[in-house]
């Protein structure tokens, strides 16, 4: 942030995704995971929360790195701190909006700490690295396999609606 061009690095491991993603959202996770600082933005319901929620799971699963989860408003905050306890683990969450807020998390921490332990022991082991890569080929082959029958499906109704105004053009009323 002191004016220093932003870093890029490989991927150490294949990402992982625990939420659901489309095939852009995937890009924006390895793109954000390979890159010191990224932007997450774009319309209501676009899947930002659930990119959001994948970069978390990548940067805990990693063991590495914090991530920062900053907004204009409470409401996206809120929303990933809200997923993230219904899954049990919102103590991975400190919201320090003000004083009060980091000296209730600061009181909080041996609790969080507790409920880390539970987490980290109930985590069952990795699967081997070569099975996570060739699932991770098979989604992304039927992720792009969808985005193309998406474009498709557009293309088809484009074609019909042009044979429908030929039709209409051509036999009126």
């Amino acid at each position: 942030m002191a004016g220093a061009p932003i870093e890029s690095t490989e991927l150490r491991t294949p990402p992982i995704y625990p939420f659901r993603c489309n095939l852009s959202q995937r890009q924006a996770v390895e793109k954000a995971l390979s890159h010191s600082i990224s932007v997450i933005e774009g319309p209501p319901g676009t899947g930002k929360t659930d990119t959001i929620l994948n970069l978390i799971a990548n940067v805990i699963a990693e063991g590495s790195a914090t991530i920062g989860v900053v907004s204009f408003g409470n409401s996206a905050v809120d929303n990933v701190r809200e997923k993230l306890e219904i899954l049990g683990v919102g103590h991975v969450v400190a919201r320090l909006g003000n004083k009060e807020m980091a000296e209730e998390f600061s009181n909080r921490q041996n609790r969080r700490n507790t409920e880390l332990r539970r987490f980290v022991n109930e985590t069952p082991p990795d699967p081997p690295a070569e099975r996570l890569a060739e699932v991770d080929r098979r989604v992304r082959r039927l992720q792009a396999a969808e985005r193309n029958r998406a474009g498709l499906r557009q293309g088809d109704r484009r074609a019909c609606l042009g044979a429908s105004a030929l039709r209409e053009a051509c036999h009126p009323g």
